[in-house]
């Protein structure tokens, strides 16, 4: 800034006085050689060394270091948590309503068992009384608890918690389950559901549908056998007839 000062204070009458012979007129001179020339008249007169100038460097301006272009390094972006939500189990299907037909097995004289009623489950001996009072409607007699064709019905509410089937788990019918209580009969049906809370509930579905309904006013069975089993919080319910 000083040297520009000195030159502007040393010069200032040779340019008026150069303006002035050019008839009052400024101009500007693009011509560089007559700058050039200029400028080294006006250094000489006024002490002043402008070397630099027409070397291209100032050796009093500072070197300023370039801009850092660098980017930093973005942070770490650390994952999100897993959040997937676990599968839950496809809800449970309405137990379908289904009826087999009797079968026809060979004429047997054995007498059926009665278990006495201190030793069956409340809910079995109100499935008998509700199938009785449906029976006594249309003009049936009414059928009798039997023992081992209950312990037949027994075993297969605990078989269908696993294959809710009128087919057994090893394949073979319903009925192999009265055989093998020793039980042998000329015709038999089976009944089977679940998720029903109470013989109420369960009698009533089974009378709105026609396959179950049937073997329920069955005009020529004459026992039944039932089977309650819960398990998970679920209730089965078999009813074998047979005559």
């Amino acid at each position: 800034m000083s040297t520009i000062a000195a030159l502007a204070a040393c010069t200032a009458t040779p340019l008026a006085a150069q303006a002035k012979e050019m008839n009052g007129q400024w101009i500007v001179i693009n011509n560089q050689e007559t700058v050039k020339e200029i400028l080294q008249d006006l250094s000489e007169k006024c002490g002043i060394n402008l070397d630099f100038l027409f070397q291209g460097s100032c050796p009093d301006t500072p070197e300023v270091p370039a801009p850092d272009e660098t980017q930093p390094e973005p942070p770490a972006v650390t994952p999100a948590p897993d959040v997937t939500q676990p599968e839950l189990p496809a809800p449970t299907p309405s137990a379908p309503e289904t009826s087999v037909p009797d079968s026809q097995p060979p004429v047997t004289e054995d007498e059926a068992e009665t278990p006495p009623a201190e030793s069956v489950h409340p809910y079995v001996l109100r499935i008998v009384e509700l199938v009785n009072e449906e029976r006594e409607k249309a003009g049936l007699n009414p059928v009798t608890l039997d023992a081992a064709a209950s312990s037949a019905a027994m075993l297969r509410s605990r078989e269908i918690v696993s294959s809710f089937s009128h087919t057994r788990p090893n394949g073979s019918s319903f009925s192999t389950a009265l055989k093998e209580q020793g039980i042998s009969y000329r015709r038999a049906g089976e009944n089977i559901a679940w998720g029903q809370r109470s013989p109420e509930q369960v009698m009533e579905g089974r009378m709105n549908s026609s396959g179950h309904r049937a073997n329920i006013l069955g005009e020529s069975f004459t026992h039944i056998g039932v089977g309650y089993h819960q398990e998970n919080g679920v209730n089965y319910w078999t009813q074998l007839f047979y005559n």
